[in-house]
């Protein structure tokens, strides 16, 4: 039990972290799934390296997801983590 309320808080944690990265206005846009990625992203990374990916986000903000998921995928952490990074742009895109 303690675990998982652990884990439900880090998620909570991170999931705050990646709205305010794409700002409160985008993350009312996206869909669940796609919270999910940025909240993935945001875990894994940190918020501060998860703000390096300004072109996805500005496409984020524009609402164009297929643009920022080829812009996740057009990254160093897409070639350091591979197959993960390919996954989590498919679900980007919607």
């Amino acid at each position: 039990e303690e675990a998982e309320m652990l884990l439900m808080n880090d998620i909570k944690y991170f999931a705050e972290a990646a709205e305010r990265v794409v700002g409160r206005v985008a993350w009312s846009w996206i869909n669940q799934r796609q919270r999910d990625v940025l909240t993935e992203m945001a875990y894994n990374m940190g918020e501060g390296n998860l703000k390096k990916f300004k072109n996805m986000i500005a496409a984020i903000e524009a609402l164009d997801m297929d643009r920022a998921a080829d812009e996740a995928l057009d990254s160093r952490w897409a070639k350091q983590v591979g197959q993960r990074a390919e996954r989590l742009a498919q679900r980007l895109r919607g």
